[in-house]
């Protein structure tokens, strides 16, 4: 008797420890699932982050996922330079304070931690004012002259670019009203690039003012709404999903009011604005009263901005074809402006930078080069349709 009830004790004991055993695999198997897709979720966060201030996705790498105690530790690394660095780091401040992380900072990390999960991002600073090696320019030069026909296979940079150019390149700098020197630059080449003006900088009407004087096109640059807000602000004068129409009207005349006037707009940020089909219609009926010109900057892939604006009676619109220097390394730049010259065998050609010096440096180096390449160099009015 007492040995049936020893064995059926066992069997009781070996279910309910077999039992325990399966319910700790299945909790560490949910725990593991639960740790990947906060990785994931934090991953891609960053990653809108990036792409809403302007930034290749590419420079975040995930390094690692470390358990440590009671603590989950998942690590970063960011390469930024150090005004963007300055941009991101609020927008990245509000959104993990809003989801309980506490924010702890040093020189070169930023560390989120909540509930034994730590989010270290350990931040690369790019040093991009140093002047170019001289074997770095030479590299970018092209030595023989284009035949007469401009057809032509370039190497640059290691990349071989074929240079057709039967339609026209158009260039926007973006975000200038916040060095004066460096728009004067610009506006004293002889090619018409056109500065693109962010509302409320510190030298937003002056910078206009120049533009005018130098008798060159210029745009307001209008904050409109990033996927990533609240947690980005695109700024002050942004236009928001959640704004009735006379509230978009009275922003966006206040903001062309300040510059006493523009030859066009295009957006900044935006990438939640430009894919609502709806408050594009409103935003551009306000527009079309102040310029006939509209550039879609097209900051996300689904953007309506440029279809909406081709609806728009009054109005003449353009899209931008890339981002020139969403890296600011020289070599970068160079390529993307032999790539966009690339496509002008079959399309007249957007491109959009930023006011930036390597930015700058570069377009004074390269649009010489490509102009003897028989591409021409247009202001926005000549390309938009």
């Amino acid at each position: 008797f007492f040995l049936i009830v020893a064995v059926i004790f066992l069997l009781i004991v070996n279910i309910k420890v077999d039992r325990l055993k399966k319910e700790y695999d299945r909790v560490n198997v949910d725990q593991v699932k639960t740790n990947k897709k906060l990785n994931i979720d934090i991953s891609e966060k960053l990653k809108i982050f990036l792409f809403d201030h302007e930034i290749n996705k590419d420079r975040l790498k995930f390094l690692s996922e470390q358990k440590n105690g009671n603590n989950i530790y998942y690590k970063y690394k960011m390469l930024l330079t150090d005004a963007e660095l300055q941009a991101i780091k609020p927008s990245l401040a509000s959104f993990f304070s809003s989801n309980g992380f506490a924010f702890h900072d040093n020189d070169k990390n930023m560390i989120f931690e909540r509930d034994g999960i730590v989010v270290d991002i350990v931040v690369d600073i790019l040093e991009i004012y140093a002047t170019p090696k001289e074997n770095e320019v030479e590299k970018k030069e092209i030595v023989k002259e284009p035949k007469a026909d401009f057809k032509k296979d370039v190497s640059i940079n290691n990349k071989i670019f074929k240079i057709e150019p039967k339609h026209r390149l158009a260039i926007i700098l973006d975000d200038s009203g916040q060095n004066l020197e460096l728009a004067k630059k610009v506006l004293s080449m002889k090619y018409p690039v056109v500065l693109s003006i962010l509302p409320y900088t510190q030298y937003d009407r002056e910078t206009a003012d120049l533009a005018r004087k130098y008798k060159k096109e210029f745009f307001l640059h209008q904050p409109m709404e990033p996927k990533s807000y609240p947690d980005t602000n695109p700024g002050k004068g942004a236009i928001l999903l959640n704004m009735p129409k006379s509230v978009i009207e009275i922003t966006i005349k206040e903001n062309i009011d300040r510059l006493g006037g523009v030859d066009g707009v295009n957006n900044h940020m935006g990438s939640a604005f430009t894919e609502n089909a709806d408050k594009m219609k409103e935003a551009l009926d306000v527009i079309k009263d102040y310029t006939k010109i509209f550039v879609d900057s097209h900051t996300t892939a689904d953007t309506v901005a440029y279809e909406v604006c081709r609806k728009t009676e009054g109005l003449k619109c353009g899209i931008s074809k890339r981002f020139i220097d969403n890296s600011a390394d020289r070599d970068y730049i160079t390529n993307k402006l032999y790539e966009a010259a690339g496509f002008l065998k079959s399309q007249d050609v957007i491109v959009i930078g930023h006011l930036r010096n390597n930015t700058v440096d570069v377009l004074e180096h390269v649009l010489p080069q490509l102009e003897k390449m028989g591409v021409r160099i247009v202001t926005i009015s000549e390309v938009v349709n």
